[in-house]
């Protein structure tokens, strides 16, 4: 097992964290589409995988906003604007967060 601290662990890390922050933005247009077409069990179902994953790469907000239209769907509640927000933009705080900087 690799010790902590190797640098090419920490690269590979990074490099799958900002692979699946890449991908994210597929995951949330999959809520959307699913809660715009009245399927909600799908967007619950979507959004329990995303606040999961969401936490194992170290993306927090992106997990608490996922979680938090999970629960919503689960009590019968309506998503609305603002919570798509909140998820929008913890989306693109994951993303910019794995760009190289200069």
């Amino acid at each position: 097992m690799t010790p902590m601290g190797d640098s090419a662990f920490d690269a590979l890390l990074a490099t799958e964290r900002a692979a699946y922050a890449g991908r994210v933005e597929l995951r949330v247009a999959d809520i959307e589409a699913h809660l715009a077409a009245g399927r909600v069990d799908d967007a619950r179902r979507a959004a329990h995988k995303l606040s999961g994953s969401a936490g194992t790469y170290g993306f927090p907000a992106l997990s608490s906003a996922a979680r938090e239209i999970e629960e919503t769907l689960e009590r019968g509640g309506r998503v609305d604007d603002s919570m798509l927000g909140r998820l929008r933009e913890a989306n693109a705080d994951a993303k910019k967060s794995t760009e190289p900087r200069p």
